[in-house]
């Protein structure tokens, strides 16, 4: 890594104005001086937005657009947040349920987050968070939020809006 910093792209009028065109880049503080940080597959925090709601069936059913994949193998710190929305009176007081999966399969073992809606008005919401340690054995490996009911017969939903997965790599795997 770099000592030297990296010094700042000059400034257009057009810049000023909003669009940050070529500062795409990390950098961290040096002293008094920021130093540009070379980006690699195990230095980036991989974050994705669901893009469409997902009506909930007792199947568990990958959010779309909820997914990352693993460029390298080793360890990870993945966060999810999913908004239950709770439609439909026949789904009142029902559990729904969002979990992690490696390669489209539910870890086994891995806790669930579960919103149980028992009110009488609704629709109502509720954000659901949850955080892993994950360990990637294999490059390119597929990290997604699958989401499902526990019963009912309304057409409650995990939101787009509001439901994200971030995975961060904090090592290599243990032993290597």
């Amino acid at each position: 890594m770099s000592t030297t910093p990296t010094k700042f792209p000059a400034l257009t009028p057009q810049d000023s104005q909003g669009e940050c065109i070529g500062l795409n880049r990390n950098f961290r503080l040096v002293g008094t001086a920021l130093d540009a940080i070379e980006q690699t597959a195990a230095n980036q925090l991989l974050l994705a937005y669901a893009n469409a709601d997902l009506t909930l069936t007792g199947t568990p059913t990958e959010i779309p657009g909820a997914g990352v994949i693993v460029p390298v193998p080793g360890v990870y710190l993945v966060n999810a947040v999913v908004m239950f929305v709770v439609q439909g009176a026949g789904d009142l007081g029902f559990g729904m349920v969002g979990q992690l999966a490696i390669n489209g399969q539910r870890i086994t073992g891995a806790v669930n987050q579960i919103i149980n809606m028992a009110a009488a008005a609704q629709p109502q919401s509720g954000t659901c968070p949850q955080q892993w340690r994950v360990e990637v054995t294999n490059p390119n490996t597929r990290l997604s939020i699958l989401a499902w009911k526990l019963g009912g017969a309304g057409t409650s939903s995990a939101a787009h809006q509001g439901t994200s997965i971030s995975a961060l790599y904090v090592g290599t795997l243990p032993g290597t």
